[in-house]
């Protein structure tokens, strides 16, 4: 006898129908929302081979892919239709939906929603959370902006280190003021490390434009004979870079220069690890 199975899930119960093909019921259940004990049951009850409707929801993703590893017929109904279909019922009950899912399933009036993939979603959820970071930065950059004007400190445009040396060079003196803009500082550059994944130099721009310049500058306008003139060259590259060349980010010091003033704490208190 073909049988037909209605799930209606919860956070953490799902309530289970079970109907013949005349739509009669067969077996009601409430078990817990996990798809290990929602195949136990079904295969404990001999219903394994029936036809199996679940609606799109938070869990369907989980629940479908586990239960149709385990080798149940299985199909994910739009939450939409399930609602029209369900929108006449006079108990609104967990048991009374998965009686109705069920009828539906037996029905074959719905079109089965496309699951995607876990490995779909994982990527989806990497680039998720890689835009709330961005998000979540450019909202404490944005705050850090607005406080300050509120104490007559308006800071340039910048972005990255400069937007940082900006903040510690012209945070007000107020000693209520700086502890909490430091602390905003240290939340931005906590969010700015997370945002650059390990071996990933690309989501990275500073790193990015110095590789392109010693790409540019030193790599490509030498032809190295062996290793010991490959050093040689690239430490006199290095020493031009940062004790002669003036920057115009570091307001047209070189990075030794700079370097040694922020020891000094001409750059504000904020400790850095900044080296040649």
């Amino acid at each position: 006898m073909k049988t037909f199975v209605g799930l209606d899930v919860s956070q953490k119960k799902t309530s289970i129908c079970v109907i013949d093909h005349n739509g009669n019921k067969i077996r009601m259940a409430n078990v817990d929302t996990h798809p290990g004990v929602i195949a136990d049951y079904l295969f404990s009850e001999g219903f394994d081979n029936s036809k199996v409707g679940l609606e799109t929801g938070p869990l369907c993703v989980w629940l479908y892919h586990s239960l149709r590893s385990f080798g149940l017929d299985i199909d994910c109904i739009h939450a939409r239709h399930v609602h029209a279909a369900l929108s006449m019922q006079l108990n609104k009950t967990d048991q009374n939906d998965a009686f109705g899912i069920a009828r539906l399933v037996l029905s074959g009036w719905y079109r089965p929603v496309h699951v995607k993939s876990l490995e779909c979603h994982q990527q989806r959820l990497i680039l998720t959370s890689r835009e709330k970071l961005v998000q979540l930065r450019v909202a404490v950059t944005n705050q850090i902006r607005g406080l300050l004007k509120t104490f007559g400190v308006v800071l340039p445009p910048g972005k990255n280190s400069v937007f940082e040396r900006s903040v510690l060079e012209s945070s007000p003196s107020l000693e209520t003021v700086k502890p909490a803009v430091i602390m905003l500082l240290d939340t931005w550059e906590h969010l700015s490390l997370r945002l650059i994944q390990p071996g990933k130099p690309t989501q990275n721009g500073f790193i990015e434009s110095f590789n392109g310049r010693f790409r540019d500058e030193c790599l490509n306008e030498h032809w190295f004979h062996d290793v010991v003139h490959a050093k040689a060259i690239i430490s006199a590259w290095r020493q031009d870079y940062n004790e002669c060349r003036p920057h115009s980010s570091l307001n047209y010091q070189t990075p030794s220069e700079f370097a040694a003033g922020w020891r000094n704490g001409e750059y504000g208190s904020k400790s850095t690890d900044i080296t040649n």
